[in-house]
């Protein structure tokens, strides 16, 4: 639906994007991740309008749109900071875009219907002026007023970025299934991964202006293609020489030459006698814990070098120093070539 071709984006000598390919299918929910500055949001402004690409074209159904005004794309934007109309009522803001287009005021009655609907927005609120809504309930006002005109993409920019842990989490979920009963295509751009993992189809990870990999959430959690994004996407020890000449067990050899990691929750303290024969075992020393309620991060040390295991059981007691046996399957290991 949304095919980027050859994109250079650059500001003076700067090279924001450099030679970008992608593809985005229709009514998917597909994420821009990266850290800030990776060019992912000029990469966003580029298919709505903002900024023109220096090189390259953007097709939507086929049709170039890259040098199309912005008002002409039919795409349904929500910002980071709401760009709500303060003095007016709930239900005047999520209808100014179709009276803008001249919409008959029946048509208009019924897609405030559906869209309030949509994002959960009551009658008595929709009577309410913008500013006596709390953050969250701005933040549905926003998508109601993108999803009013039922275009065939939204793009959103860090649109939880505002709120509090818990209630991101909520919006989540009902940004989710909005999109799901819509049906529309959204964009949605992040640094937050466990957004990023949570709400998507398919991820493209930016770094540099350069696309790293773009797959599904399962895809790139657990078959990274580069080191930066089994970095970036969650949490990682990488194995050091030290660990390396620790490491005991049959398995796969592992290749010294290569850069090696291993997730936090692959490296285990318990396993069955069938495992153990399948998994290195390294010999270590339990230091400390961090406790978040639900799991327990664990670091171990092998000689001088950190590795950290994360578990379910708060049963287990440890002192600094007592001794452990970690356990990791062959399998587990990432290993990129150095660079």
């Amino acid at each position: 639906m949304i095919k980027f071709s050859g994109i250079e984006i650059k500001f003076g000598d700067f090279v924001a994007i450099s030679s970008l390919d992608l593809e985005v299918h229709q009514g998917e929910f597909f994420t821009f991740l990266g850290p800030s500055g990776c060019g992912k949001t000029t990469t966003l402004r580029s298919l709505v309008g903002f900024i023109k690409p220096t090189k390259g074209k953007i097709e939507v159904n086929g049709q170039d749109i890259t040098d199309q005004p912005i008002e002409k794309r039919g795409i349904g934007m929500v910002f980071q900071s709401y760009a709500l109309f303060p003095t007016m009522t709930v239900e005047e803001n999520i209808v100014f875009g179709l009276k803008e287009h001249k919409w008959p005021q029946d048509k208009i009655s019924q897609r405030l219907k559906e869209v309030a609907a949509m994002v959960n927005l009551t009658d008595a609120q929709l009577k309410k002026n913008v500013s006596e809504l709390s953050g969250g309930q701005q933040q549905r006002v926003a998508i109601a007023r993108a999803l009013a005109l039922n275009p065939k993409i939204i793009v959103l920019d860090e649109p939880l970025s505002n709120l509090d842990a818990k209630l991101r989490k909520s919006l989540r979920t009902e940004l989710k299934k909005i999109q799901s009963i819509s049906g529309t295509t959204m964009i949605y751009v992040t640094h937050d991964q466990e957004e990023a993992l949570t709400l998507s189809d398919r991820i493209a990870v930016f770094n540099n202006g350069c696309v790293e990999q773009v797959g599904t959430p399962r895809e790139i959690y657990y078959h990274p293609n580069t080191e930066f994004v089994a970095n970036f996407i969650g949490d990682t020890n990488k194995i050091t020489e030290e660990i390396l000449d620790r490491i005991e067990g049959a398995g796969k050899p592992l290749d010294r030459d290569k850069n090696i990691y291993v997730r936090v929750e692959s490296v285990k303290t318990e396993a069955s006698l069938e495992m153990q024969k399948e998994c290195y075992r390294i010999e270590a020393v339990y230091d400390s814990e961090e406790f978040d309620g639900i799991t327990i991060r664990r670091t171990y040390k092998v000689g001088e070098t950190d590795i950290k295991s994360v578990t379910t059981n708060r049963d287990a007691k440890l002192t600094r120093g007592d001794k452990a046996v970690l356990y990791i399957h062959p399998d587990d290991f990432m290993e990129f070539a150095r660079g």
